[in-house]
């Protein structure tokens, strides 16, 4: 028996399990926990690289160059998040140096394998390119060309709450900008106003009598085109300005040509 080792560990992370002969280690329990407790504050935050909060930034003349600081603000740290899975929470102040004139840069916090055991290990990184890490978390972008930009909404960038939260908060879940290849919604609201894509309807015209139509929805709108000759002009009829029309869902389509004449109509709700 080794002092300050147990004689097992796990086959994936290495992390220690006495043997039967072992002693209990205080500071071996406390790196083993400290493994499983940041394994588990990231697991809760379900993205391998993002940011829970952040601080603010700002950036300023350093010399000849620029420097890019983030300080703790308003109760939040200066940044907290994951790289590459594991949990950290950044020290109080972070220095983005070296930056140039004339150029643009992404700024980014990067983890190494010391992040799992310590937190605050994160080293801030800047590229004018990008990088290609599995542990690069990106913070903010910075033009220099000319008047100085800071951009703390950077496309790429990743804003995430606890898993918890997520699913309870209906409020910008994903961050303040949703970018999705497909999405698939029962209903859409804009503005607090329900939007609904237009109805299509096709009919027979029934001349200066008209034809009564019911759409899915109150009609707001309705754009009607004849799709053969013969039909002359065309008009259509409301509910509250037109008696024929009994229901918000109904419309009423007249047309001064033949009667029997196809008719497309196109419905906003």
């Amino acid at each position: 028996m080794k002092e300050n080792q147990y004689e097992h560990k796990t086959p994936g992370l290495g992390i220690p399990v006495p043997g039967d002969n072992d002693c209990i280690w205080p500071d071996v329990e406390m790196r083993k926990w400290t493994i499983i407790e940041n394994l588990l504050m990231g697991a809760s935050r379900a993205t391998p690289n993002c940011l829970f909060k952040e601080g603010s930034m700002s950036v300023k003349p350093d010399g000849d160059k620029f420097k890019a600081v983030m300080v703790a603000a308003g109760g939040d740290p200066s940044a907290e998040g994951l790289t590459g899975g594991n949990y950290f929470l950044a020290p109080s102040t972070l220095e983005w140096t070296g930056l140039e004139a004339g150029n643009s840069y992404l700024l980014y916090l990067v983890g190494s394998q010391a992040t799992i055991l310590d937190p605050s290990q994160v080293r801030p990184a800047s590229s004018t390119t990008g990088l290609g890490s599995s542990r690069a978390v990106l913070v903010a972008a910075v033009s220099l060309r000319g008047e100085t930009v800071l951009d703390m909404r950077p496309k790429g960038k990743v804003i995430a709450g606890k898993m918890g939260l997520h699913m309870s908060d209906s409020e910008n879940p994903h961050g303040e900008i949703l970018r999705q290849s497909v999405l698939e919604a029962g209903k859409l609201s804009v503005g607090g106003d329900e939007v609904k894509l237009p109805q299509v309807m096709e009919l027979k015209s029934g001349g200066k009598n008209g034809v009564v139509l019911e759409a899915k929805a109150p009609v707001k709108f309705a754009l009607a085109q004849g799709c053969a000759f013969g039909v002359g002009e065309i008009s259509v009829g409301y509910h509250g300005s037109d008696s024929k029309v009994e229901k918000p869902e109904c419309f009423v389509v007249y047309n001064a040509g033949n009667e029997g004449v196809p008719i497309r109509v196109i419905i906003f709700f």
